[in-house]
């Protein structure tokens, strides 16, 4: 496009270049718009003999139009006639922007001398081209600074943005709950610490040992059945399972006796509600804490949450004596998994405190009811 702009305008410096006849002004329209003038040989006959023109003027070839010239074959097409009065300003001799006038009583240039004065549409024409030209290379330029803009934003060096995501911490008043979910997910757990109780109880199943023992055992949530062996001061052992409601015992002095004693059932914690026994319960207890209040971390620096397990769903744990409520402390590890719990009867009611650290949560445990149970 620009290649065509710089021609068109090189075409029009040629052009402007001739001078504009006044006669021509008058005439018809100028030799820059009909092109140039044919051959200045006299028109012949058909016999080669010459013929003068006509007194008026008009060329033989070309009738009725006073001072027109024929046009050669390969010159641009002409422009409709524009009517200009005799006498008044062609307008060819329009005087372009920037040039001055000749001032009044100044005779025309003659023919052939140079002018100041030149067409307008010329210069427009180039103008325009040149405008067309130059909004193209822009189009283009801005084109390219478009798409340099688009890979720009692309940055194949830039780092990957990292995957890691942080797990908001569970809102206190969900706390206990999401405690219960987690370890029914897990489906299993296991735990170990201490247990005092005065009595034996549904919270507390076992064949009685002694007031203050050292607790291990395991948990299966899917089935609601545990395994556990306390231990008291004086070395004594007492083992339980229980599978539901049902409660199975075995106690001796040392581990290897108590391997060798038989299991038998303890029936008066069996049976009847609730559906599960010891630390199979925890789950239950869990679910049913009200009342949580944020503690402070605990030794480990793990979060601690305390709320209130009501007395009906701790149950009774010492024959003859209503339940009382009972606080649950529960700390949480960096996951939010229950890393610890300890549950203490409320004063003035029968002295009971368990304390236990869960681990293995959902890892394989087997616990089966003592074979011929």
């Amino acid at each position: 496009m620009a290649g065509a702009a710089v021609a068109v305008a090189a075409g029009h410096r040629r052009r402007r270049a001739r001078a504009i006849a006044p006669a021509d002004a008058v005439a018809g329209l100028p030799e820059e718009l009909v092109g140039p003038a044919a051959p200045s040989a006299p028109p012949t006959t058909a016999d080669g003999g010459r013929t003068a023109e006509p007194a008026d003027g008009t060329p033989t070839g070309e009738p009725g139009r006073a001072g027109a010239r024929p046009t050669a074959p390969d010159a641009a097409p002409a422009w409709p006639d524009e009517p200009v009065a005799t006498g008044a300003p062609a307008a060819a001799d329009v005087v372009a922007p920037g040039e001055d006038a000749p001032p009044a009583g100044e005779p025309e240039p003659a023919p052939g001398a140079p002018t100041g004065r030149r067409r307008a549409w010329p210069a427009a024409v180039a103008a325009l081209v040149l405008a067309g030209a130059g909004a193209g290379l822009l189009a283009l330029a801005g084109s390219g600074d478009d798409d340099r803009r688009a890979e720009a934003t692309v940055d194949d060096t830039a780092p990957a943005s990292s995957t890691t995501t942080t797990t908001a911490p569970v809102p206190t008043d969900r706390v206990f709950a999401d405690a219960a979910d987690r370890l029914v997910a897990a489906g299993s757990f296991r735990y170990s610490g201490t247990v005092s109780a005065t009595d034996v109880s549904r919270a507390r199943p076992m064949l009685w040992l002694a007031v203050e023992t050292d607790v291990t055992g395991e948990v299966s949530t899917t089935l609601g059945r545990c395994h556990e062996v306390a231990t008291a001061g004086d070395g004594r052992l007492s083992e339980t399972v229980t599978a539901g409601p049902d409660v199975w015992g075995r106690r001796a002095d040392d581990p290897e006796e108590l391997a060798a004693e038989p299991f038998e059932r303890v029936w008066a914690l069996s049976g009847g509600e609730p559906a599960a026994r010891g630390l199979a319960l925890l789950p239950a207890w869990l679910a049913a804490a009200v009342d949580p209040i944020e503690q402070a971390p605990d030794a480990l620096g793990r979060r601690q949450v305390q709320a209130t397990l009501p007395a009906e769903a701790l149950g009774v744990i010492e024959r003859d004596v209503a339940p009382v409520d009972a606080t649950i402390l529960l700390a949480l590890d960096q996951d939010g998994d229950p890393a610890r719990v300890e549950i203490t009867s409320s004063p003035g009611g029968p002295p009971f405190r368990l304390a236990v650290d869960l681990t293995g949560l959902g890892e394989p445990v087997d616990i089966e009811p003592p074979a011929g149970a």
